[in-house]
């Protein structure tokens, strides 16, 4: 009886995760975007959250798009602005610093202090899928923010390498997306 409670426990949990890749087809603007599930990468006090987007014409998954990363960070004080960005691979270094940076301040928020307000702060990248595809499957990865490197795991860059790979992305999707 206690198997069967697991089993169904286990099943029940599997249901309510996330998806690691979110697509929505825009039908008045006739596009679809692929969107990986964010994951956040902590170097001592400091945590930067990152996403990728890719957007296709029609209801069909494209390939030679350019990816729009973002990396973000929410804290008291900022952080990112006026930084080099890097991703260190063991296939060579993907200069990020083509980017747009933006900000905007929420006074609502509570920050890790248990202060009032916080800073978010994100930098926009547009990344061709060549580069991209070296930081999704490479083994090592580091992501250095000015002085700072973030070493992003494998298993975190999977949701990476599932926007990337149409076999793996079919699998993930609805019935009624493909």
């Amino acid at each position: 009886m206690r198997i069967y409670i697991l089993i169904l426990a286990v099943y029940a949990l599997g249901a309510c995760t996330l998806k690691p890749v979110e697509t929505v087809y825009h039908e008045e603007k006739d596009f679809t975007r692929f969107t990986t599930k964010a994951f956040k990468i902590v170097n001592r006090y400091k945590e930067i959250e990152l996403e990728a987007s890719k957007k296709c014409p029609g209801k069909v998954i494209c390939t030679d798009q350019e990816i729009k990363l973002k990396v973000m960070h929410t804290d008291r004080f900022s952080f990112l602005k006026g930084k080099d960005l890097v991703l260190e691979t063991e296939v060579g270094n993907l200069n990020l610093n083509e980017r747009d940076y933006s900000n905007s301040y929420d006074i609502k928020t509570k920050a890790k202090d248990g202060t009032s307000g916080v800073l978010k702060e994100q930098f926009l990248i547009w990344v061709s899928e060549s580069d991209f595809r070296k930081a999704a499957y490479s083994q090592s990865v580091i992501m250095k923010v000015g002085d700072d490197s973030f070493e992003l795991s494998i298993e975190e860059r999977n949701s990476w390498q599932i926007m990337l790979d149409k076999e793996r992305l079919l699998e993930i999707m609805d019935e009624e997306q493909q």
